[in-house]
């Protein structure tokens, strides 16, 4: 009862966020400053293969952005999952980003979303989560045909600032091989904070991008996930997770 409270209070709490920060950027004035608003939406599969968390899932996102003044870029987004394998909702996130551009070289990061994880889905939590997300990216290498090295360090925590806290540090290429082909490839590390002081993952990606027109964009990947943490259970491990992933993205104009 007392964790069901404290959900609920979470819920009331920091739900408006997401309503009032978007609120807030479509009530900005119109400036000379200020880009036009930028609206995509994505639909994308995406398989597992770890047996302990084997649903497949059909992702369908709403972004809508804007640079706003100072180097400032606004974010609010909704993603809808479909669980495959349970033919039914997976879950829903929702969540605000704000970006601030410091240098061509430097951007800071600043978001939050809530995420609610269906309880009839396979491997889910039952429980809602609010989260807080800190990035730091550097980008050392980076030309006008849009090839760029980036450096990252993401902090991320539940909105109570204590719990399900972690840090990742990555490294990611993006090559633009044509007009219409580019590739990015990656790694992350990722370490747990607070109770759970340890390495979790591991994490390598390679995906492709295709083109397919002024307003359409085909991406397709694979992303290996390397699970180093311990679980309570003697003797068990847990299983590492190929994930393969494929999405078209439409940008409105």
């Amino acid at each position: 009862m007392q964790n069901s409270s404290r959900e609920t209070d979470m819920k009331r709490t920091t739900v408006p966020v997401i309503v009032v920060l978007a609120l807030l950027a479509a009530a900005l004035p119109a400036r000379a400053q200020m880009g036009p608003p930028v609206l995509q939406s994505v639909l994308r599969i995406e398989t597992h293969s770890d047996s302990n968390n084997p649903d497949d899932y059909v992702y369908k996102m709403i972004s809508l952005s804007r640079q706003l003044e100072g180097g400032v870029i606004g974010n609010v987004f909704y993603v809808y999952k479909h669980n495959l394998e349970e033919s039914n909702s997976g879950g829903h996130i929702a969540g605000v980003n704000i970006i601030k551009m410091f240098s061509d070289e430097t951007m800071f990061m600043f978001g939050y979303s809530y995420n609610k994880t269906d309880e009839r889905s396979l491997g889910a939590d039952n429980y809602d989560k609010d989260r807080w997300v800190l990035g730091l990216h550097y980008f050392p290498i980076k030309d006008e045909r849009g090839n760029r090295l980036t450096l990252s360090s993401v902090y991320n925590t539940q909105t109570d600032w204590s719990e399900s806290r972690a840090i990742d540090f990555g490294i990611a290429y993006k090559a633009v091989f044509s007009d219409d082909w580019s590739a990015r490839m990656g790694y992350k590390y990722t370490h747990g904070l607070g109770a759970v002081d340890t390495h979790l993952l591991n994490q390598w990606n390679i995906d492709f991008s295709w083109k397919l027109n002024k307003l359409m964009t085909l991406d397709f990947g694979y992303l290996f996930v390397d699970k180093v943490f311990s679980v309570p259970a003697p003797g068990a491990q847990p299983e590492d997770d190929n994930v393969f992933r494929m999405g078209l993205k439409y940008s409105y104009k």
